[in-house]
Formats: structure tokens, sequence, C-alpha cells
């Protein structure tokens, strides 16, 4: 019997420490629903905020569409125009080259 104090006492030092250290687990895990709640809250904002942001994005995207089609429509309106310009100086050519011939 006297020798299985020492283990006893050992047991018991190491039962108080587990309880220690439960209590010490339990008392950090009361904070963690307040902790849980605050982050689905924060989540919720930072969802809201992308939203807004993919609506931007495809606003974005839009007009950068948009802006496109202005900009091939007008390359085809300066390249008709450049066409246009360069039958004029024929016509032109033409015309004062038969005046020449003509007052010859």
């Amino acid at each position: 019997m006297k020798k299985s104090i020492p283990a006893i006492q050992a047991y018991n030092a190491a039962e108080e420490k587990l309880k220690a250290m439960a209590e010490a687990k339990k008392n950090a895990g009361t904070d963690l629903p307040k902790i849980k709640n605050e982050m689905k809250k924060l989540q919720a904002e930072i969802d809201e905020l992308k939203k807004g942001q993919d609506v931007k994005i495809e606003t974005k995207e839009s007009f950068d569409k948009q802006l496109d089609a202005i900009n091939e429509k007008r390359k085809k309106m300066r390249d008709e125009r450049d066409k246009l310009y360069k039958q004029k100086e024929e016509l032109r050519d033409n015309y004062y080259g038969a005046l020449i011939d003509y007052s010859k």
C-alpha cells in the first residue's frame, strides 16, 4: 500500500493538470460563438462588396465593348473618307489633265 502512494499522488497531480487544462479550454471556447458571429457578419459584408465590384467590372466591360464598337465604326468611316479623298484627287487630276490637253 505504501508503494502505491507515489503513483496515486502522481495520478492526482496529473488529474489536476488535466482539469486545469480542460477549464482553460472551456474558458477559451466561451468567446468562440461571438467570434464566429463576427466572422459571419464580416463575411456577409465582404460578399456584398464583391457583388458591387462584380457589377462595376461588368459595367466597365460593357463600356469597353461599346468603346471598341465606336472606334471600329470611326475607323471604317475614316477609311471610307480616305477612299473618297483619293477618288476626288484622281478626278481632279483627270479633269485638269483633260483641260490642259484641250487647251493645247
